[in-house]
């Protein structure tokens, strides 16, 4: 019987439930001769939130509150595109309870997104499914187009263009504040941008990987990452020897979307075989699975 086929996640796994060890673990792949795949999980980034005394403000002042608020403090919307800055906020709201100045900014804020997953968990914080928008873009070219559109079609009677507030972290990519300024100045939007937490390569990662690849050695695998910073780790122990022995297998690798493909192209030097179109777990499977049955025919 075939080997099951080492799907290598880079990322450390959610709990209760990691909807990417539930997806390959119930999907198997429909290229000729494919066997069930096996996620592993390999955490390689430890977080740290940061500048939350700053969300604490925006919360309880009110977003559109005239007094103790200057022209430069309120915002039209907010923008988050990773569930690290998700979870950051709902560390926030975690801690104000069950404020009328926190139920408010939940009623009337707008939130611009990337994907159903970054939707879903924002609507979990208890903002309006309706002031959420975003759940269609795939990523944050598609979603900074929508939001240039989407701003330009709500822009208030009085002509009052607010900025809107990018929630990140120290090391986002450019695509989102590169489109909003390359756009038409009668279309242009000022963007604030706030970091919320900080990245950190775990300590133990190294090891760990040296591990997982030893284990699946000789095995056609795939190795994803997630995130710039997690390519570089990844590729740096692999050009400096995990793979320095021979090996009779196949290592492909996978990138969650373009910003993290971006990097390892033009920082590594090294094009992942897979961009998941979406990045979700159904994008990813799809993907792999697209490219397997291109290009490859497993042995029975």
């Amino acid at each position: 019987m075939s080997k099951p086929l080492p799907i290598i996640l880079l990322k450390t796994k959610s709990t209760p439930i990691d909807p990417y060890h539930d997806h390959f673990s119930t999907h198997p792949f429909s290229y000729p001769n494919a066997v069930q795949s096996t996620p592993i999980f390999v955490p390689i980034l430890k977080h740290q939130n940061v500048n939350l005394e700053y969300l604490e403000e925006l919360v309880t002042r009110g977003r559109n509150s005239s007094s103790n608020a200057s022209e430069q403090g309120k915002y039209a919307g907010i923008i988050i595109t990773s569930q690290r800055a998700v979870e950051a906020f709902g560390t926030v709201l975690e801690k104000l309870g069950a404020l009328e100045e926190t139920r408010a900014f939940l009623a009337d804020t707008t939130v611009y997104v990337v994907g159903p997953a970054t939707s879903a968990a924002v609507v979990a914080l208890g903002f309006k499914e309706e002031n959420v928008r975003g759940k269609h873009c795939g990523n944050g070219a598609v979603l900074a187009e929508f939001i240039l559109e989407d701003y330009n079609s709500t822009v208030p009677e009085d002509g009052r263009r607010l900025p809107l507030l990018f929630l990140n972290n120290e090391k986002r990519g450019d695509i989102i504040p590169n489109i909003f300024n390359g756009a038409p100045e009668e279309r242009r939007v000022q963007l604030k941008e706030l970091v919320v937490y900080e990245t950190r390569v775990v300590e133990e990662f190294p090891d760990e990987f040296r591990k997982v690849m030893e284990a699946t050695k000789g095995a056609t695998r795939w190795v994803v990452a997630f995130s710039p910073t997690g390519a570089d780790a990844a590729w740096d122990l692999l050009k400096d020897g995990i793979e320095a022995e021979t090996d009779d297998g196949r290592t492909y690798w996978a990138s969650i979307g373009p910003t993290t493909e971006r990097h390892m192209v033009e920082k590594i030097g090294k094009r992942p075989d897979v961009v998941a179109a979406k990045p979700s777990p159904e994008g990813l499977w799809k993907g792999i699975n697209e490219f397997m049955k291109r290009t490859v025919c497993l042995p029975e």
